[in-house]
């Protein structure tokens, strides 16, 4: 393969990329450094240290508070639903919190604002592609169809199928 074909598969993942931009983070490397070191689990006022962390970051998180704070809400609802059926109460990591954030701000965007999401992804991905060197390989347009895929890149034995068990819920 040409020089000029291969790209880190990071810089080809343009959901991953939009997700972090919209939470107001120049890459997913930028985003794990800052939020590595958040507590886990939620303050007394029931919002994650983790949205508190990103939410203090201003005018740079570009998802709006009450949907930021909701999507916190949904997490926390799906996470009390499974450690009331466990033995050992289950606390989940920055990176899974993080990946189950996302996850709900894409899957609502999806299907409550479909349009808007396409939109938003193409014009991104627009700015992603002329960031690209010139000989470097274009992604293409999201259609409609693209918008019914979500995958998780992650280590082995970071939770994939844990996380895989709250977006069946």
């Amino acid at each position: 393969m040409p020089a000029s074909e291969y790209l880190k598969l990071e810089q080809r993942l343009v959901l991953a990329a939009w997700g972090c931009h919209m939470l107001g983070y120049s890459s997913n490397k930028a985003m794990l450094e800052d939020l590595r070191e958040v507590d886990e689990g939620y303050e007394s006022t029931g919002r994650s240290h983790l949205v508190q962390r990103i939410l203090s970051r201003g005018s740079k998180c570009l998802v709006k508070r009450e949907d930021l704070e909701q999507y916190d809400a949904n997490v926390r609802s799906h996470l009390a639903y499974f450690n009331q059926h466990r033995e050992e109460a289950l606390t989940l990591r920055y990176f899974q919190h993080l990946s189950l954030l996302i996850s709900e701000l894409f899957l609502d965007w999806r299907f409550n604002h479909k349009n808007t999401l396409r939109k938003e992804l193409n014009d991104f991905l627009y700015q992603h592609n002329i960031r690209r060197a010139p000989t470097d390989p274009r992604d293409t347009e999201f259609k409609d169809a693209d918008l019914n895929k979500l995958a998780f890149w992650m280590a082995t034995g970071s939770g994939k199928t844990i996380l895989m068990h709250f977006h069946y819920r």
